[in-house]
């Protein structure tokens, strides 16, 4: 058991968060594409094609051939945008064209036609761009599919559908345990966070409703206004056990502990796991409902908070008789079921990497994506890759490229051995 001086010793920790924490969380709110890190060099004269053009309604995309193309095509997938923003090429669209394109690789990306969950859109976009590509170029030899976030999400549930169009997939922090499992780690965060801290969120809005100004500026200051009060918030939570820590430890969210409860993360990382879904649930709750026609998608009536902490048995009692309660509608359940949902149903080679302290897409969504291969007999198709960082996407240009490379490997060469997990 956890004494309630070692508890209570969080508290003092967390305070530093106050003044250091802007220096350890870099993807909010102001860089939410969180760019690969930075071991890519500007290449231009890779290429010898790039071709721009439209696919439908307010989406562009590149398409990119190397000099020395090796006959065979990237289709990328970028991941979410906040809604607010404009549409436009994925942001990290160039380094990630190098990176490719560096192996051989053509490269085909586009954006949606929508920002925000835009994974109907976004799969119809995607799948557009193999077509899209032979019509210049002639048809690729091999097509891969390389989806980031989001785009991990998107593209693996083509690979499911479309079989016969794709070769392998590679997945980088996709959600591919689905939307409705990442969906209730941001909502339930959010409950949690307004029970445990009351009326720090209201000037902004409910659980099922944040209005952010139509104006991007005026939208990003707004979502600032959120991450810095929650921040405040768990920074100056004096309690013997911190309502940050209490969050952590619900069986509900799982999220890693502070180093002062011999957890993995500094007070700074743990501050930033709390606040993170908050500040998700701040830039996309009326996205997501709009996609719902104003109907709630996951809700935690009847459910009871737990957690595998026993000494946490009067604190979980007293979250679940007071947590604000959210009823799911048929309707909006179905419409996530349908769109936001991956099956298993692996025919063709598969290799995700995953951040294993990711604060956006919990590490737990490729438990979960393992369990509904396995359910399919087809865990041979699947290998997951796990680096032990801190943060959403935090991987190397070489730890890409190797991805890409054992999956092309495992797809093409004679004999060639399962990579390595």
């Amino acid at each position: 058991m956890i004494s309630t001086a070692r508890v209570a010793s969080v508290a003092l920790c967390l305070v530093t968060f106050a003044v250091s924490a802007c220096r350890e969380q870099t993807t909010f709110p102001s860089d939410l594409v969180s760019p690969i890190r930075k071991d890519v060099v500007a290449a231009a004269s890779m290429w010898a094609s790039v071709v721009d053009g439209e696919t439908g309604p307010g989406s562009v995309y590149r398409l990119y051939v190397p000099t020395s193309w090796n006959g065979e095509l990237v289709v990328y997938a970028h991941g979410i945008v906040p809604p607010y923003a404009p549409v436009a090429e994925p942001a990290e669209g160039a380094a990630f064209a190098q990176i490719f394109g560096a192996q051989g690789f053509a490269v085909a990306m586009s954006s949606y036609s929508m920002n925000g969950l835009a994974v109907k859109d976004g799969a119809q976009r995607t799948h557009q761009l193999r077509g899209l590509f032979a019509s210049n170029f002639g048809q690729p030899a091999r097509t891969y599919l390389v989806g980031r976030s989001m785009g991990g999400y998107i593209v693996t549930q083509l690979a499911e559908k479309y079989p016969k169009q794709y070769d392998g997939v590679l997945s980088l922090c996709g959600v591919v345990g689905g939307f409705t499992s990442e969906l209730a780690y941001v909502f339930n965060a959010r409950m949690l966070f307004d029970e445990l801290y009351p009326h720090v969120l209201d000037p902004f809005g409910s659980v099922t409703s944040v209005p952010l100004p139509a104006d991007p500026a005026a939208a990003l200051a707004r979502v600032t206004d959120v991450q810095n009060a929650a921040r405040f918030a768990v920074a100056t939570d004096a309690r013997p056990l911190p309502g940050s820590v209490q969050i952590a430890l619900i069986d509900q969210t799982s999220m890693p502990l502070p180093s002062a409860l011999g957890g993995p993360l500094t007070p700074a990382r743990f501050g930033a796991f709390v606040v993170t879904p908050i500040v998700l649930h701040a830039i996309f709750v009326d996205d997501i409902i709009g996609h719902t026609q104003g109907h709630v998608p996951v809700g935690n009536a009847g459910l009871t908070y737990t957690s595998s902490a026993p000494f946490m048995t009067p604190f979980t009692a007293a979250i679940n008789a007071g947590v604000e309660r959210l009823t799911t509608d048929r309707d909006a359940v179905n419409w996530i079921a349908h769109n936001g949902e991956t099956s298993g149903d692996l025919t063709i080679p598969m290799v995700s990497l995953h951040t294993r302290y990711d604060t956006w897409v919990p590490i737990i969504t490729e438990s979960i994506y393992q369990g509904k291969v396995a359910a399919h007999n087809a865990g041979d198709l699947l290998v997951q890759r796990t680096t032990a960082r801190f943060d959403h996407c935090n991987f190397t240009a070489q730890e890409i490229g190797k991805g890409l490379a054992d999956l092309v490997a495992w797809v093409e060469a004679p004999g060639h051995p399962r990579p390595t997990p």
